[in-house]
């Protein structure tokens, strides 16, 4: 299509030509039709999920570059967080307070 347009620029039609060439596929069959509806939603579907920013593939491709700097964002922050997960409890109600068991999880 890009190299040799002018030979190419007949082939290419729009929502017109496809409802045309459904019809003349339904006067031909139900099964003709089937695979033509198939092949549009394959076609769709392709052309959708292209990481362009109006597309669905775009916004599923910011959303992975979303989801992926957040995990980033987590993991230094638990790396450089302090020990808080430590904790003191006391081993038993009749002990001192100086004596208390150190528990980490």
């Amino acid at each position: 299509l890009i190299t040799n347009f002018r030979a190419t620029a007949s082939q290419v039609s729009g929502p017109v030509k496809i409802v045309e060439m459904g019809a003349q596929l339904s006067e031909q069959g139900g099964s003709g039709l089937v695979l033509f509806m198939a092949l549009i939603s394959i076609n769709l579907a392709v052309l959708n999920a292209l990481p362009l920013p109006l597309l669905d593939g775009g916004q599923m491709l910011l959303l992975v570059i979303e989801a992926l700097s957040i995990l980033m964002i987590l993991v230094l922050c638990l790396r450089r967080a302090p020990s808080a997960h430590n904790f003191v409890l006391p081993t038993d109600d009749s002990a001192p307070t100086s004596k208390k068991a150190h528990i980490r999880l």
